[in-house]
């Protein structure tokens, strides 16, 4: 990363920097790049000890708590980086949920590296029930990982739990899950409690085989017919707005004759 670092050739104009970043009084997101920088110039002109203090001094800081547990990765001590990660998880859960996520990524990756699988289940399992942080396919790595005689079973326990957790139906999480088991009896199923014409052909579009053309038409078929009484409904509702405002401006005789009376 080239900050500018690069004008700093000597300790005592590294220094001047320093106290002139220590004065700076900025928004938290620009107090943030602040510290990062801060953290480079003194790897440049202090050594790795002193801003490895400064790094495990400011781990509020998403980018040097990230820093600091791919360092303690790449140290191989992996007990640093799984309690630097877990630290995040405690601090970040009320204020910065979404860091949550990233720092359970982090777990997995760690737990990958030491092929815990019960671990890399755990934490990909929860990964791909509750965030929205999909850098990678955590369900084809669960599918991977799970024994496959036990697979089927875990994954009917997590559909349980990702339509407990949501607050409105995960229909594009459950559907996913039948195509990639290619469970299509129960993708239609699913499809004729939700029909909507657009999701019906943004599924189609990507899954055409010829054994489930037929499903595919009743599905369209019952969408179109919802799709055309809601387009309806929107226009009488809007029909009748229309009379209701004529109405409001003394217009009863325009009204009775737009509406055939």
């Amino acid at each position: 990363m080239d900050l500018g670092l690069s004008l700093v050739k000597t300790e005592a104009e590294g220094d001047k920097v320093l106290a002139c970043m220590d004065k700076s009084k900025a928004s938290d997101y620009t107090q943030e790049r602040v510290q990062l920088i801060k953290w480079e110039l003194l790897q440049k002109i202090k050594g790795s000890e002193e801003a490895e203090k400064f790094l495990m001094e400011n781990l509020a800081n998403f980018r040097l708590r990230t820093i600091a547990i791919e360092t303690a990765i790449r140290d191989v001590n992996l007990d640093k980086a799984i309690g630097i990660a877990r630290d995040g998880i405690q601090a970040d859960a009320k204020d910065k949920p979404g860091y949550v996520y990233n720092w359970y990524d982090w777990l997995l990756k760690i737990a990958m590296i030491q092929k815990d699988t019960d671990r890399i289940i755990e934490y990909a399992r929860l990964l791909f029930v509750q965030s929205n942080h999909h850098d990678q396919d955590y369900y084809l790595l669960l599918k991977k990982t799970v024994i496959p005689d036990r697979w089927k079973a875990f994954v009917e326990v997590l559909i349980t739990d990702i339509q407990k957790g949501s607050l409105w139906y995960p229909f594009d999480t459950i559907a996913g899950i039948f195509i990639k088991e290619e469970w299509w009896n129960r993708l239609f199923d699913l499809l004729k409690t939700q029909p909507s014409l657009h999701r019906v052909l943004r599924l189609m579009k990507n899954i055409w085989l010829p054994d489930i053309r037929v499903s595919w038409l009743a599905c369209i078929q019952t969408g179109f017919f919802r799709y055309s009484q809601e387009v309806q409904r929107e226009k009488t509702t809007r029909r009748y707005a229309y009379l209701r405002r004529m109405k409001k401006l003394g217009g009863n005789d325009q009204c009775n004759s737009l509406s055939g009376r």
